[in-house]
Formats: structure tokens, C-alpha cells, sequence
């Protein structure tokens, strides 16, 4: 048997042995700049008091699939245009749309939409929704201080025609 007289810091298995746990630690840095960096926005500090919203957000879906409200939106990328047709003609004057980022909520923004008359309404966004490629959008009546109805719905914008429709269920 032959014997090597190099030294270690000259053998490949020595930097096998020291890469896998170097390459770990160097992971591991990264990690904790991007945690440090990017807060968690999904969890917020009042849970306990959004867990109790909730069951108010239950009746306003219940007040509005009672009534069978419905609405169907259309959105034009090039313009940042909403149409929204309301089921329910019987409608407050102004609505408030929200579209909701599944994981940003910095990128969440809101539009109001005037009604046009025959449960058409119409609104503009404040950016392009291109951010992302799906939002969750929230209906209501932006006239009352506490909204008796609420419509969902979920918006994809990779489609050729974006375009939603907005239930209670």
C-alpha cells in the first residue's frame, strides 16, 4: 500500500468533510437575513380580536346569501378599470372592493366603485393588480359604518380574460 505524503490541506476528503458544514453555515446566515429582512406580515399581533370578527364577517355572509347577492367583475390590465354587475340592485350608491394579496400585505390596496345605475358599478385601481397572480377580493357597502353584507371572490390575472365573479358563500 502506497502512502500519501501530501499534506491535508492538499487530500480531497478533508474539504468534503469541512464544505458540508460550511455550506450549512453559509445557509444558515441566509436564512436569518431574509427572516430579519422581510417581517412576516401573515401573522398578525391581534389574533384574539380577529378570531372574534369573525363571527361578525359570518353574518354579513349569511345577511348577503339570503338575499342570493351575487356580483361578476371584469378588469381591464391597460387601464386598471373595475365593472362590476351587483345582483342585488337594491344597493348602496358607493362599494368598497378590497383586494386582499395572498402573502403581501403591503401590496393590498382598496377601490372604491360609483354605481352607474342597474347594479353596474365601476371603479380604478390605484396600481396595476400584475403584482400578483391571484387576489382575494372583498365586497361591501362602504356607506355603512358596519357593512351588513360582504361578497368574496377570488381574482386571477394570468387569465387572456380577467374577470371574477363575487358570492356569499
Amino acid at each position: 500500500m502506497m502512502e500519501d505524503d501530501r499534506p491535508w490541506y492538499r487530500q480531497f476528503w478533508p474539504w468534503v468533510l469541512i464544505g458540508l458544514p460550511g455550506s450549512v453555515v453559509i445557509a444558515s446566515f441566509i436564512t436569518l437575513y431574509i427572516a430579519i429582512k422581510h417581517d412576516d406580515s401573515v401573522v398578525h399581533d391581534d389574533y384574539y380580536k380577529e378570531g372574534l370578527a369573525i363571527n361578525r364577517e359570518l353574518s354579513q355572509d349569511r345577511f348577503a346569501s339570503e338575499r342570493d347577492m351575487s356580483a361578476a367583475l371584469s378588469y381591464d390590465e391597460d387601464t386598471q378599470r373595475i365593472d362590476l354587475k351587483l345582483a342585488d340592485p337594491s344597493a348602496a350608491e358607493l362599494l368598497l372592493l378590497d383586494f386582499t394579496h395572498p402573502n403581501t400585505s403591503d401590496l393590498d390596496m382598496s377601490v372604491q366603485l360609483h354605481a352607474l345605475g342597474n347594479g353596474m358599478y365601476t371603479g380604478r385601481l390605484p396600481r396595476p393588480a400584475d403584482a400578483s397572480p391571484r387576489w382575494y377580493l372583498q365586497l361591501r357597502d362602504s356607506t355603512a359604518k358596519q357593512s351588513p353584507w360582504r361578497l368574496r371572490g377570488t381574482l386571477y390575472t394570468e387569465r387572456d380574460i380577467i374577470s371574477a365573479t363575487l358570492n356569499a358563500d
